[in-house]
């Protein structure tokens, strides 16, 4: 049973049925009273969002469950997820084309689908240990990370996985391979590894912005926590973490450029693609760049809450997904311009004269990666 589910989500549900109910309590006093189009695939928090193209989109949440959409989200379909029965966390997907792909989870959970999710198989991973990430390059060629150091490698789709490194007190919250060789990792305090050998070995890399020249520096200003990496080939990766930060190489990780974001908030997971990028995060953060990475730019009040966002997914220019707090699921059709809510709350519903109302921060200091 998951202990990541913020009390948020039981927030949201109660306020949803008080609405839902509001007309008969108040239908004597207000006979005028519109019940609200509220939108609801999912109540729970959802972490993962893999968009393969326009009309295929796959979700998956905080409970195990797993909902795909056909249609280009105008309706959804829960499909038998193996990961639901103990409501596992998912967090992190992969989908290398509308038939084939992967979820990971919590307790070691990998679930893998052939048949565009019709059918989700448990996959043997040989731990326990909690997988925040998955990296799929083909149908045969996978790696996925997570708690204490681990880092496991498949050649056969998933069938048998092998360990690659020492059991270790460490969070490794994300890996993105650019090919069979080369990849990166992120994780705790600034944790940067690079592979060039398909992950038999890593290499640490440090980026000037994080050097520190004391002990007493490394206590003072710790390096902050790398939740995102995204490699665009063998030279050139972006990073995405807590303070907003965003880190670009373009020389293999022998140096890291700091970006500038326009942000404070943590920053949980960026996409570029066709050129164009997107990053979300903390209390609403949506950043985009439309010169590759080399600029980014504050979106406020465009993607209409202030709940975190987890992850994003385009599957083209102009088409893509944000997913986040309390069952949130938006899409956009014009590059990111505007958004439409297809489940979760937002402040611009009609129903909502104080959006402050929104702003639920539940425990400080939480987010979809537990306290940071």
């Amino acid at each position: 049973m998951s202990k990541w589910k913020p009390l948020v989500q039981t927030v949201t549900a109660a306020l949803m049925v008080a609405l839902l109910g509001a007309t008969a309590g108040c239908k004597e006093r207000k006979k005028d009273f519109k019940v609200p189009d509220i939108k609801v695939i999912t109540t729970d928090n959802v972490h993962v969002v893999q968009a393969v193209d326009d009309s295929n989109i796959w979700i998956g949440n905080g409970i195990g469950e797993i909902y795909h959409s056909g249609d280009g989200g105008t309706t959804w379909k829960k499909q038998d997820s193996p990961a639901a029965k103990d409501q596992i966390l998912l967090t992190d997907g992969e989908f290398i084309d509308t038939r084939t792909g992967w979820m990971s989870g919590l307790y070691g959970t990998l679930l893998h689908t052939a048949d565009g999710g019709n059918t989700w198989q448990l996959q043997d991973t040989g731990t326990t240990y909690h997988l925040l990430s998955v990296s799929f390059l083909d149908r045969n060629n996978g790696w996925a990370v997570g708690e204490w150091n681990t880092v496991l490698r498949t050649t056969d789709g998933g069938t048998t996985w092998q360990r690659l490194s020492a059991e270790e007190d460490r969070v490794l919250s994300n890996i993105d391979m650019a090919d069979t060789l080369h990849g990166w990792i992120v994780g705790e305090a600034g944790l940067i590894l690079y592979t060039t050998d398909g992950g038999q070995t890593w290499q640490r890399q440090m980026p000037q912005a994080f050097e520190r020249a004391t002990v007493d520096d490394e206590f003072l200003y710790p390096r902050p926590a790398l939740f995102c990496v995204q490699a665009i080939d063998a030279n050139t990766a972006f990073i995405s973490g807590l303070e907003a930060t965003i880190l670009r190489t373009t020389d293999a990780g022998r140096t890291w450029q700091p970006m500038k974001t326009e942000s404070v908030y943590p920053l949980y997971t960026l996409e570029i693609k066709n050129g164009r990028g997107h990053a979300v995060g903390d209390k609403g953060a949506y950043l985009i760049s439309e010169d590759n990475g080399e600029t980014w730019r504050l979106q406020e009040d465009v993607i209409k809450s202030k709940q975190w966002f987890r992850d994003v997914s385009f599957s083209s220019t102009g088409t893509g997904w944000v997913v986040g707090q309390a069952g949130l699921v938006a899409g956009t059709k014009d590059g990111g311009k505007s958004w439409q809510f297809r489940s979760g709350l937002s402040y611009d519903m009609e129903f909502f004269e104080m959006p402050k109302a929104l702003e639920f921060r539940g425990m400080p200091g939480w987010g979809p990666f537990g306290r940071q």
